[in-house]
């Protein structure tokens, strides 16, 4: 694609570098949910760097990362991206 200015499909590789989570779980959120073509990924060690790619179909969205204890503590939350969020 020429331009990424929402109208336009494209796919955006994203990436998220985590340390002191070991056994967590990285979870990509979709506009606060669990995006379903993103999987949650399992953080064996102490780091990692996990990267995904997520298609846009061109309307507004954001994304973030969220990373939960096995016993499902919440340790992190990132920022969101922001997405298609231009001028219309």
């Amino acid at each position: 694609d020429r331009d990424v200015t929402g109208v336009q499909t494209c796919a955006l590789p994203i990436s998220a570098h985590v340390t002191g989570a070991p056994r967590s779980t990285l979870r990509w959120l979709l506009d606060g949910k669990e995006a379903p073509n993103l999987p949650s990924q399992s953080l064996a060690g102490g780091s990692a760097d996990e990267a995904a790619e997520w298609t846009s179909d061109g309307r507004r969205h954001w994304i973030r990362v969220e990373v939960r204890t096995p016993e499902g503590v919440l340790e992190l939350l990132s920022n969101p991206i922001f997405l298609n969020w231009g001028a219309s």
